[in-house]
């Protein structure tokens, strides 16, 4: 037998050893080709990025040979190391990560590179480009915008050109919503259609011919505009305006069902047919009749002529950034030539002789320019830049010597929209004094700005704005000595852990830049391998359609004076994403009285005069929703993600004074003291109707003041579960298209986890840890009695569920409780005691219905059908005995401090370990708790031992553990399900001592101070820690040595050394930090906690705030 075992054994590690090999075979083989792919990156980077000319062909060839290569082989690759991992060959998978995670490196750089080759593709009427998928689809949903240039040959003579496909994004099934164009009588003919009232058409009166023309297309709701601008020995602009039928106003696509094709298309659209006929060659139909097609409004053949494309959503796009071709030969149908003097696509750069246009860059807020200097012999070293800047928060200049034993640095760069210079020659992060109050505000206006470093005797820098100083430092440094500099951001692992601090993901900024000098010469950053910056800026790419909210701020803006008065027929909009459950979202201060939108405990309601409507469902779950309003003579309604939540009849203001000053309109809070919260959250494509055409979308940018905001927004981050909360308007897409999926968006630098699968609406109980429900202030019952239900799924014999506490002391309580698997209801407190026990016995892991009825003398309980009752009591010394009065619900345990009813011994010791959902009191269901401490939705599927936070703010507080700093050693195992988040913090806040643990993307950071400073070391690995595999990490800090391990890798730091140590007691805060501290929340499953060697046990009295989970994790 132990032969066999050995034998099978032996065959095992054989099998696995060849699996590796194959694979570090196809690994060197994938960077073979990624090395000739990268050269070609930088070649065309320095060639293409502004190039005219026809002679693109052999260099498109190339990229798609290297990305078909690629992608052919990089599956191949994953699935070797994914049988690695399966076979249990740790090693090997360890040793091949770092490959995979540069093989993605270069392919995004790749396709970086791609996205930003502005040359036009020729198509024959046969070929086509499927283009990627956009990064955000909700990004399009309430606002689109498409710029692009067409050409088309002059017909030969006799030859007759009909119509043509351009170009369509929609559906894989040509169903659903959908936006495309094509070329009609050789004018521009745009369809788009949302929801199911029909197509929306516009058509411009202008031919397209052998000269290249733009066309702009802008989509707010239901409301379009498109223009054609053509150079026919002068330039001509014409427009047209469009509008949608129907209530529905966004455009629902979803990315597993979404093809963007231009200039053709498969023949059959989609190539699904093939599973169906698979013996069919590809693009072969058996019956065009049963094969998908384009929308019967684009259903013409391809397009003969060339296309550019410039921009989508203010994200620069390009036709060699594509995901498929189709029948396209670039070396017979060579490019077309655009020259750069033809006009741009935007109003104020009209002018051919646009500096912005021709020597400009844009900053699309995700990379950076590195910028090398040679060296100079001179006192003064001065770097000149011009900027348009859209960010408010972000890093324009950074300047860095590293040398042994201090690194030092300078940062120019911009918060909450204003200037700012910090720097560190030696002595700790410092920020200038700036020499005018306020300081500068940098917005989408053009400013110079200039950055000087003065040697000599008094060593100084200076910054200055528009040849105004406004910074000076003077201080020794060696700055000199550096030999490049960053502009529009930095990459986080070159940031100082100081900065890194402020700017966590490098603080790259949105807008435009242009004059670039370096110690006196030109910088052409077309011809540097820079990161996220593209040639060419236009005044349509600084637009700012979106802002962050923190909590504590708001953006005023002036209503247009031909905006719809409230009196009239209103149609406003806009886009919201948060987790806060109350706050000011949206408030326009005009004649009519008053119009705001708030977020009370979750729902979104509308308050339009006198008439309020409110949804039924909580939309404060993180993800994207847009709001939508209408309101005229006869009625006001209410739309979230296009589905109408509520309609009332119109009530009219009461009299009231005219308000002060013109009409505006703030969003996300008020300057003024009100009960309701100020908002934490993104807010975009703000709407208003207006008498006027044409229909826009607001610039937040042009505001009339704001606080505490910053431009844009972030990507969401994938905190919910599935089927915890609605999807916001990926979930109108599924309901539009009768298939709904509830799976959440995938945070992007994470594999695509196991899928966790929860029960809708169900609540999960129990472990060592404080877990509660609380339902405050729940309404009266209209009776005498009170009823009381739910479905419970007991996994213990015992176990408190349900205590209902009256208002006033001389009302009764009830309480609800499993003894020996039997539910027990039983009255507390004055009047008659009543109990009842269900005559069977519940069973682990099932689901019971119970029921209780209330009344003053007696109480039923129903379990499964089956009832039981107290005896009634029928004393009279109780007769004046108020009935019931349910004021307040705890659901599962009780506060540490709480009420303390009287238990058996058994049950007291322990809450409820089990599931239980569908509470209802006298028939209504019980909206959101007032409070939810160590519950997380209830789980179907196995669950492992470990803590899980549900990344929605929760924490567990050990304050009893004997923790001491500064010498600690912690080690713990993480299985995250998102790329950021605090794993620990240990400490009191930002007071010191302290150490602080997290995870940010591909790096995990240690922080510490222990009074002298602030220090930290990382470890950067190949792949974030969201894979779904657990992960050790282990800190130590031994005095000043600060030493991090994460699985195999180590990295440690000496800080600065305090005058004088002292051993102190200190709180462990794990997975976040409770009120008023804020850290990005942690997401993920936490196990196997080790104190300087000692396996940590839960003590009951842990402190818990929020969705933490002590039952277990859920298995992956």
């Amino acid at each position: 037998m132990l032969a066999m075992d050995t034998d099978e054994t032996s065959k095992k590690i054989a099998h696995a050893k060849a699996v590796a090999a194959e694979a570090q075979d196809t690994a060197a083989r994938m960077q073979s080709q990624l090395q000739d792919m990268h050269r070609n990156v930088e070649r065309w980077q320095g060639q293409y990025k502004g190039l005219q000319s026809q002679d693109l062909g052999p260099v498109v060839l190339d990229a798609g040979r290297s990305v078909s290569t690629l992608e052919k082989t990089l599956p191949q690759l994953l699935a070797k190391l994914n049988l690695l991992q399966d076979r249990g060959a740790h090693n090997a998978s360890l040793a091949l990560s770092a490959s995979i995670g540069r093989v993605r490196e270069l392919i995004a750089q790749a396709r970086g590179a791609a996205s930003k080759v502005k040359v036009p593709m020729k198509f024959n009427g046969s070929s086509g480009v499927q283009l990627r998928t956009p990064r955000d689809l909700t990004n399009l949903a309430s606002y689109t915008a498409l710029k692009f240039y067409l050409q088309s040959p002059e017909p030969t003579a006799g030859q007759v050109v009909g119509d043509q496909f351009v170009l369509y994004m929609g559906g894989h099934q040509a169903t659903g919503d959908y936006m495309g164009v094509a070329l009609r009588g050789q004018r521009v003919h745009w369809v788009y259609q949302l929801g199911g009232a029909g197509p929306a058409t516009l058509s411009i009166d202008e031919d397209i011919g052998e000269q290249f023309a733009a066309v702009s297309i802008d989509r707010i709701l239901q409301f379009g505009r498109m223009s054609v601008t053509v150079e026919n020995r002068m330039v001509q602009e014409t427009k047209g305006d469009t509008v949608a039928p129907g209530a529905e106003g966004l455009l629902n696509v979803q990315p597993d069902d979404f093809v963007f094709y231009v200039g053709g298309y498969p023949s059959n659209f989609t190539e699904v047919l093939l599973s169906v006929w698979p013996e069919l060659p590809a693009g072969v139909c058996p019956d065009c009749a049963l094969c998908p097609q384009p929308p019967e409004p684009l259903r013409f053949p391809g397009y003969r002529g060339c296309i550019e494309l410039d921009t989508l959503n203010e994200e620069v796009v390009s036709l060699y950034n594509f995901e498929k071709t189709f029948q396209l030969d670039t070396a017979v149908d060579k490019p077309c030539a655009r020259y750069l003097t033809f006009p741009p696509l935007t109003g104020s750069s009209k002018s051919t002789g646009d500096p912005w246009l021709t020597d400009g860059s844009y900053l699309d807020g995700s990379g950076f320019a590195r910028i090398s200097m040679e060296s100079q012999f001179s006192n003064t070293k001065r770097f000149d830049q011009e900027l348009r800047l859209v960010s408010y928060s972000g890093i324009i200049f950074f300047l860095q010597h590293q040398a042994c034993p201090l690194d030092q640095f300078l940062c120019l760069a911009v918060q909450e929209g204003k200037l700012v210079l910090l720097y560190d020659f030696g002595a700790g992060l410092k920020e200038a004094d700036p020499l005018q109050q306020p300081p500068p505000q940098l917005t989408a206006t053009s400013k110079a700005i200039q950055v000087f470093l003065l040697g000599g005797n008094r060593k100084r820098v200076l910054v200055r704005v528009e040849r105004t100083t406004v910074f000076s430092v003077e201080q020794e440094n060696v700055l000199e000595l550096a030999d490049a500099y960053y502009l529009g951001g930095v990459p986080p692992s070159q940031l100082p852990a100081s900065l890194r601090q402020l700017f966590p993901s490098g603080g790259s900024v949105r807008g435009c830049v242009k004059g670039i000098k370096a110690l006196g010469k030109y910088v052409d950053l077309k011809r540097l391998n820079t990161t996220g910056i593209s040639a060419g800026c236009t005044t349509d790419l600084l637009v700012g359609r979106a802002m962050t909210f923190h909590g504590h701020g708001f953006l005023r803006l002036a209503l247009p004076s031909d905006a719809v008065p409230l009196t009239g027929d209103v149609y406003s909009g806009f886009g919201f994403r948060s987790s806060q459950d109350s706050a000011l979202l949206f408030q326009r201060e005009s004649l009519g009285g008053p119009c705001e939108v708030t977020l009370q405990q979750g729902h979104v309601t509308l308050r339009l005069a006198r008439t309020e409507l409110k949804t039924q469902e909580r939309f404060d779950d993180g993800a994207a929703h847009y709001v939508t309003f209408y309101s005229n003579s006869t009625g006001v309604w209410l739309y979230v993600d296009d589905q109408l939540q509520e309609m009332k009849p119109y009530r009219g203001p009461r009299p009231q004074p005219q308000p002060a000053g013109p009409p505006q309109l703030l969003l996300g809070g008020s300057p003024k003291a009100d009960d309701v919260r100020n908002f934490s959250g993104c807010i975009s494509n703000v709407f208003v109707l207006r008498l006027l055409g044409p229909q826009r979308v607001f610039d937040l940018q042009e505001n009339l003041g704001s606080f505490n905001v910053s431009s844009g927004c972030t990507p969401a981050p994938r905190t919910q579960l599935p089927e915890q909360v609605p999807q916001g308007l990926r979930a109108t897409v599924s309901r539009k298209a009768a298939r709904r999926s509830r799976q959440p968006a995938q945070d992007s630098a994470c594999s695509p986890p196991g899928s966790l699968r929860t029960i809708r609406d169900a609540y999960q109980f129990g472990g060592p840890l404080t877990s509660y429900l609380e339902f405050a202030h729940v309404p009266a019952s209209p009776s005498d009695w009170s009823q009381l239900s739910m479905l419970v799924r007991p996994h213990a014999p015992r176990g408190f569920l349900l205590l209902a506490v009256p208002q006033t002391a001389s009302s009764p309580s009830l309480l609800l409780f499993l003894n020996h698997r039997r539910f027990v209801d039983q009255t507390e407190g004055p009047g008659p005691q009543l109990r009842v026990q269900s005559r069977q016995r519940s069973r682990t892991g099932q689901w019971h219905t119970v029921s209780v009825r209330w009344e003053k003398s007696w109480i039923q309980l129903v379990t499964d059908g089956v009832w039981a009752q107290s005896q009634e009591w029928l004393g009279r010394q109780h007769q004046g005995q108020q009935g019931p009065r349910p004021h307040t619900l705890f659901v599962g345990g009780l506060p540490a401090s709480g009420h303390s009813p009287r238990l058996p011994v058994a049950i007291s010791r322990a809450g409820f370990r089990g599931c239980v959902k569908r509470l209802r009191l006298d028939g209504r269901l019980l909206g959101a708790p007032t409070r939810m401490v160590g519950v997380t939705p209830c789980f179907s599927g196995p669950l492992e031992k470990g803590l899980f936070f549900t990344g929605s703010g929760g924490a567990v507080t050990l304050d009893t553990l004997g923790a001491t700093l500064p010498d600690v050693a912690l080690e713990l195992e993480v299985r995250p399900q998102t790329a950021t988040g605090l794993v620990f913090h240990l400490g009191r806040g930002q007071t010191p001592p302290y150490l602080e643990l997290q995870v940010l993307g591909k790096q995990v950071l240690l922080w510490a101070n222990d009074g002298a400073g602030e220090f930290s070391t990382l470890v950067t690995r190949p792949e974030a820690l969201c894979d779904g595999h657990w992960h050790r990490l282990g800190v130590t800090k031994g005095g000043n040595v600060l030493r991090l391990e994460v699985d195999q890798q180590s990295n440690h730091t000496l800080g600065p050394v305090p005058a004088t140590w002292t051993n102190t007691l200190v709180p462990l805060h794990l997975g976040g930090l409770p009120e008023p501290w804020k850290r990005p929340p942690y997401n993920g499953c936490v196990r196997n906690l080790v104190l300087n060697q000692v396996l940590v046990t839960w003590p009951p009295t842990a402190g818990v705030q929020g969705a933490v989970g002590a039952s277990g994790c859920p298995a992956t």
